[in-house]
């Protein structure tokens, strides 16, 4: 495996980013989330002080500045470094001060820029020990949605980096407007499904992956995270052989995307080689990296993630979801260099020698 063992935190677990404007609903959908009886054994870390009224009814212990809910979940109010909240956390569950949690949701600032927030948490020694990410979710706010986007970079950016975009407010609007906002949506991030908070029928099934919702049943669940839940919307279930079968270009906002793909195993010594040269080369015009390698002689697949330059520790897992061993790399991109991607992964390939060593020992 990639990473060591701990005392209870025997692997990684799955961190949902949670991001929105200004006035979005986003604490409003938080306290909704936080309701639900499948979030038990949950950490939320709130990176603003106060910024999430929890009814009274709702708590039964609090500890200095975490709050213990009766379903399990927790709340971290991390005023000042989230780094340092984050290893307070591990470390009060390890000392068994706090009950152990399973999966994290981290919510940001209305102004946070949500690229930035995810390079500091990918680049934390903590976060690199203890966890992945697993998805970015956004709230837009149907009302005053479409001023937002326009005007203020912070609102677009969180909603271009989405996996899933949840509209709160739209029974307080006309169903024009709602039209109009969804519309501009999709084309700043035709991808990510859109889902109304007011919807009756919006389940936790909806808006988080099967792998952050059962993370203990991760190798079975892995294919339906990286094949049908990845954020570029793109049909990586389908593609076969090497080289690049899919792409997207939205060049109004900026977001272009394109998977790669390999039938053969990769050596992981030359794939982290090659993708470490490929962020340097790429800077600030990558936004996102994830997907699942075939590394070499190593009998279980291999989950990566980055942020511009920082790869997140890659993560071993015991099996493969089914029968399908082709490496699946998704690339999303700031600007129109997916043809230079391709190139290289092609060239990638072609001088690639037969993979000698399992990542484990790289």
């Amino acid at each position: 495996m990639v990473w060591a063992p701990e005392k209870h935190f025997d692997r990684h677990l799955p961190f949902t980013l949670l991001t929105g404007f200004l006035g979005s609903g986003k604490t409003t959908f938080l306290n909704w989330l936080l309701r639900q009886p499948g979030l038990g054994d949950t950490a939320v870390m709130v990176n603003e002080f106060g910024a999430v009224p929890l009814d009274h009814v709702f708590i039964e212990a609090a500890t200095e500045d975490i709050v213990v809910l009766p379903n399990g979940c927790m709340c971290c109010f991390a005023a000042t470094d989230l780094e340092e909240s984050l290893a307070n956390l591990f470390r009060r569950c390890e000392a068994n001060n706090l009950p152990r949690f399973k999966r994290l949701i981290i919510e940001t600032s209305g102004l946070a820029d949500p690229e930035q927030v995810l390079l500091s948490l990918l680049g934390s020694p903590i976060a690199r020990r203890f966890l992945w990410l697993d998805r970015i979710i956004a709230t837009v706010d149907a009302e005053h949605g479409l001023d937002q986007l326009a005007h203020h970079r912070e609102a677009s950016k969180q909603a271009r980096l989405a996996d899933r975009l949840v509209i709160t407010k739209s029974d307080l609007v006309e169903a024009a407007k709602l039209d109009a906002l969804q519309e501009e949506l999709g084309l700043i991030n035709g991808a990510a499904p859109q889902l109304l908070r007011q919807d009756p029928g919006l389940n936790l099934d909806a808006i988080f992956s099967p792998l952050f919702m059962a993370p203990d049943d991760g190798p079975s669940l892995l294919g339906a995270w990286v094949m049908k839940h990845s954020s570029d919307g793109l049909r990586i279930g389908s593609l076969q052989g090497d080289g690049h079968e899919a792409h997207h270009h939205d060049r109004r906002h900026g977001r272009h995307s394109t998977v790669l793909t390999a039938d053969r195993p990769i050596d992981w010594r030359e794939f982290h080689l090659w993708l470490g040269a490929e962020q340097r080369r790429l800077d600030t015009a990558l936004l996102r990296v994830k997907g699942i390698v075939n590394v070499g002689t190593a009998a279980e697949p291999v989950v990566v993630h980055a942020v511009q330059s920082t790869l997140h520790v890659p993560v071993s897992l015991a099996q493969w979801p089914d029968a399908d061993r082709s490496t699946r790399i998704v690339f999303i991109l700031a600007e129109d260099r997916v043809a230079e991607v391709e190139l290289s992964w092609a060239a990638f390939l072609a001088r690639m020698r037969p993979p000698l060593e399992a990542v484990g020992q790289a």
